[in-house]
C-alpha cells in the first residue's frame, strides 16, 4: 500500500483502475483459497434431499462479495451532464503541467497548483478533466503529507477533502469513464492506515512490522467502511482489499474485540468468516475470534447478532448461538433456530422457525443473497417433506427452484416430488392453481440463445408427459408448450429449424390407440398399433418420457444419473448409513424419509422401470400388431423385424418368433439391426383368402 510508483496521473490512473490496481493490489497475490478445478464430466448440482439430515444441519457457503454488496442500498446512476463544445486546450496544457510535475519527485507541490488551476477554469473550459483533477488534488495531497516541512494531518484532512469533492462530482453527472470516484474510495481507505511517517500497508501487516500494532479499532474501522463501500461497487480491487485487511483483522484479538462493538464492523467480520473460515485451524479463524469476542463484550441477544448467531452455529458453539438466535426476529436467526431445532429432533419447532425466516422474504438482513434465500426455502421444503405434508413441500422447493434457477439442484428436487412423490391430480391441481403457462417469447434475432425455460414451464411438461403415461392424453396437451415455442423448437447452428410438435404427435397417439380397438378389421388395428410403436419410439421422450429416471428428459437422455432420488429399498441398502456419495445416499437421512414417501415412490415408479421406458411401450405396441397378422405374411415380419431393432431386451425373443412362425423374406438378415422395410397392411388384410384361393387353384390345376 505503501508503494506510490502503481500511482499516476491521467491516462496511466485509467490503466491503473481498469487493472484493478487499486490501494492493496497485492493482496491478490496472497493466498485466498483458490482451488484448481479440473473438470472430467458433467456437472451435477447438489440437491438438498441428497442427504436430509445434512442439509438441515449444515450451513452453506455463503458469497462474500454478493452479501457486502447487499449492506448497501441500491442508488441510482446519476444523470449524465450536458457538456458544451468548447475549446479545452487550456485545462489539458495545466493538467499536462501537473501530471508532470506529480511524477517529478522533486517537486515541491507534486502538480497541486496546476490540478487546482484546472479545477478553477469554467465549466466549459474543463469538463472533461473536472474529475481527474480533483482525484489528482487528492493524489498530491497524500504525497506530501510524507513529506518534510509538511503538516501530515493537514494534508491528510485536504486529500480526503479532494477524494470526496471527486465523488460529489461523479453524483453530479460529470463524465468518469476512468471510474476514479470509485478509485477515490480506496485512496482514502488508505490514509486512514497511516502510522507516524508513513502507511502501514499490506506489506508490512503481511511482514508483521511494528507499525501494525499502532493501528487503532477507529482507524481500522473507517478503513473497512470504505472499503466496504467500493467493494459493494463491484470493484474487484475494493473486494480484494477488504478481504485482505479483515482476513488480518481476525488474528488480532484486541482488534476483533473492539471491532465487535461496531454494529457494521461485526457484519464485515461475521461476513468474511462464514465466506472464508478454515475449518482445518478453527483457533486461527476470525469466527473463534467472534465468538470469544461476543463473550467478553457481552452483547445482548437481539443486538442484530443474526450473522454472529450464524457464525456461532457454524463453529459448534451451540449454546452461543441460541444465546445470539433467541430474541432475534430477523429471518437469519430464525433459521439458526430452525437447525438447533432439528438438532434437537424437534420438527415441529424447526417447522415454525423456518415459516418465521421465510416471512422476512423478500428483504432479509438488508437484502440478503439469493442463493441463501433459496437455500432457506428449499430446506423448508426438505423439512415438510419430512412431515408428510408433500403438497406443502413441493410448494417450497417450487419456489426455491424458481429463484434458484431451472438448473439448480432445488429445482431438481422440486421435479423429484412432482414426479415420484405427488399423485397426477395432486399434482395437476396445484399447476392449475399455481403455475400457470408463461408467456410465449417472441422468437429470438439470428444467432441469439433461445430463450430460457422457467421452472414452471419444467413442471407444466414433466405434468404433460405424466398425464400421457397414465394415458389420460386430452388432459395432457394443454399441458405441453405451443408448437411455435421458440424455446422448445429444435435449434441447430443458432438458427430455429423445426417446432416443437409433441400436441400435435400426442394427437397423432391418441387416435392411433383409439383406431387400434375400433377398426374392423384385424390388418386394420395391426396398423394402427404398429402407428402407435413408431409415433412412441420416435418421439416417446418428448411425449411420455420421465424428467427424471428412468428416462432423464431433463437431460435429453443424455446421461441416466444427476437428478432426483431413489428410494428403493435395494438403493437404500447399498448405499448404507451415513453414504456420502452417489446418487442414492438416502440412506445417509433415513430419519428424514417417511414410510408413505416411499409408498408413493414405489406407486409412481415407471412401467416398465428401464431406461427409456418408451421403447419396451413401443414394442409392446409392436407385439400387439404382430399378434393380429397372418404369422406367414409380410406385414408379420417387418413389424418383427423393425421392433427387433428399437434397442430393448426383447430382440432375441422377438427373432425366435419370426423363426417359429414367419415365413423365409429378404431381410431376415436385418432382425436386430436397422430394418427399414416398411410392413405391407394392405396385403395382409386379405392374406388368408387369398392364400386359400391361391392353393384351391393349384390344386384344382393340378387334376386338370
Amino acid at each position: 500500500m505503501s508503494d506510490n510508483r502503481f500511482w499516476l496521473p491521467m491516462a496511466q490512473v485509467a490503466r491503473s483502475v481498469r487493472g484493478k490496481r487499486s490501494l492493496i493490489v497485492a493482496f491478490s497475490a496472497l493466498p485466498m483459497g483458490v482451488a484448481t478445478v479440473m473438470a472430467c464430466g458433467p456437472f451435477f448440482p447438489e440437491q438438498l434431499l441428497d442427504n436430509r439430515a445434512a442439509t438441515l444441519k449444515q450451513l452453506p457457503v455463503f458469497s462474500f462479495s454478493r452479501e457486502v454488496t447487499s449492506l448497501f442500498p441500491a442508488s441510482p446512476a446519476p444523470k449524465p451532464k450536458e457538456l458544451l463544445s468548447k475549446d479545452e486546450s487550456k485545462a489539458k496544457a495545466l493538467y499536462a503541467q501537473g501530471a508532470e510535475a506529480y511524477r517529478n519527485p522533486a517537486s515541491a507541490d507534486r502538480g497541486l497548483t496546476a490540478f487546482k488551476a484546472v479545477l478553477a477554469l469554467s465549466d466549459e473550459e474543463n469538463a472533461r478533466q473536472k474529475i481527474a483533477a480533483a482525484f489528482m488534488v487528492g493524489k498530491a495531497h497524500a504525497a506530501m503529507a510524507f513529506l518534510p516541512a509538511h503538516d501530515p494531518d493537514r494534508e491528510i484532512a485536504d486529500a480526503t477533502s479532494a477524494f470526496a469533492q471527486t465523488r460529489s462530482l461523479v453524483a453530479q453527472g460529470w463524465p468518469d469513464p476512468d471510474e476514479l470516484g470509485l478509485a477515490s474510495l480506496g485512496e482514502e481507505a488508505r490514509l486512514h492506515l497511516r502510522v507516524g511517517p508513513g502507511i502501514c500497508g499490506w506489506k508490512e501487516l503481511v511482514a508483521h512490522a511494528a507499525c501494525a500494532t499502532e493501528l487503532t479499532p477507529q482507524a481500522l474501522q473507517a478503513a473497512l467502511s470504505l472499503y466496504a463501500r467500493q467493494a459493494a461497487a463491484e470493484s474487484t480491487s475494493g473486494d480484494e482489499s477488504l478481504r485482505f485487511l479483515l482476513g488480518w483483522v481476525s488474528g488480532q484479538e484486541r482488534l476483533v474485540t473492539a471491532l465487535s462493538e461496531d454494529p457494521f464492523s461485526r457484519k464485515l467480520l461475521s461476513l468474511y468468516t462464514l465466506a472464508y473460515d478454515d475449518d482445518d485451524d478453527l483457533r486461527k479463524t476470525a469466527l473463534k475470534a467472534l465468538a470469544g469476542a461476543a463473550r467478553k463484550t457481552g452483547l445482548a441477544p437481539g443486538d442484530k447478532t443474526e450473522l454472529l448467531a450464524v457464525a456461532a452455529y457454524r463453529l459448534g458453539q451451540f449454546d452461543l448461538a441460541r444465546d445470539f438466535a433467541t430474541g432475534n426476529s430477523t429471518p437469519l436467526a430464525a433459521w439458526v433456530r430452525a437447525k438447533l431445532a432439528v438438532a434437537a429432533n424437534d420438527l415441529n419447532g424447526a417447522a415454525s422457525a423456518y415459516a418465521e425466516a421465510t416471512k422476512g422474504f423478500p428483504v432479509l438482513t438488508e437484502k440478503l443473497d439469493p442463493e441463501i434465500e433459496a437455500r432457506i426455502r428449499g430446506e423448508q421444503g426438505v423439512l415438510a417433506l419430512s412431515r408428510g405434508e408433500f403438497v406443502q413441500a413441493f410448494s417450497y422447493l417450487f419456489t426455491a427452484g424458481e429463484k434458484a434457477g431451472p438448473d439448480s439442484g432445488v429445482a431438481y428436487d422440486a421435479s423429484y416430488v412432482a414426479e415420484r412423490v405427488l399423485t397426477t391430480d395432486e399434482l395437476k391441481a396445484y399447476v392449475d392453481r399455481h403455475i400457470p403457462a408463461s408467456p410465449k417469447p417472441l422468437p429470438p434475432e439470428e444467432g441469439a440463445d433461445a430463450p430460457a425455460v422457467t421452472v414452471g414451464d419444467t413442471i407444466r411438461s414433466l405434468l404433460a408427459r405424466r398425464l400421457v403415461r397414465d394415458q389420460r392424453l386430452d388432459q395432457a396437451l394443454p399441458y405441453f408448450p405451443e408448437a411455435d415455442d421458440p424455446r422448445y423448437a429444435t435449434w441447430e447452428k443458432k438458427h430455429l429449424i423445426h417446432p416443437f410438435l409433441a400436441r400435435d404427435q400426442v394427437r397423432a397417439y391418441a387416435k392411433a390407440l383409439s383406431e387400434a380397438r375400433s377398426r374392423w378389421t384385424d390388418a386394420g388395428r395391426a396398423e394402427a398399433w404398429f402407428a402407435a410403436a413408431r409415433l412412441v419410439q420416435e418421439h416417446g421422450m418428448e411425449i411420455m418420457g420421465s424428467e427424471q429416471a428412468p428416462d432423464f428428459t431433463v437431460f435429453g437422455g443424455s446421461f441416466g444419473v444427476g437428478a432426483g432420488q431413489d428410494l428403493s429399498e435395494e438403493a437404500l441398502a447399498s448405499a448404507g448409513e451415513g453414504a456420502a456419495e452417489g446418487r442414492n445416499p438416502a440412506a445417509a437421512s433415513r430419519a428424514f424419509i417417511r414410510p408413505e414417501e416411499r409408498a408413493r415412490f414405489a406407486q409412481s415408479t415407471v412401467t416398465p422401470d428401464k431406461r427409456f421406458h418408451y421403447r419396451w411401450v413401443a414394442v409392446e405396441y409392436a407385439v400387439s400388431a404382430a399378434n393380429l397378422l397372418p404369422a406367414r405374411s409380410q406385414a408379420f415380419a417387418a413389424v418383427l423385424c423393425q421392433a427387433a431393432g428399437w434397442q430393448t431386451d426383447r430382440t432375441q425373443e422377438l427373432y425366435k418368433r419370426y423363426v417359429a412362425q414367419g415365413a423365409l423374406v429378404p431381410f431376415a438378415r436385418q432382425f436386430g439391426h436397422e430394418c427399414s422395410v416398411t410392413p405391407r397392411f394392405d396385403e395382409a388384410q386379405f392374406y388368408t383368402p387369398r392364400h386359400f384361393w391361391s392353393r384351391m387353384k393349384n390344386k384344382i390345376l393340378r387334376h386338370l
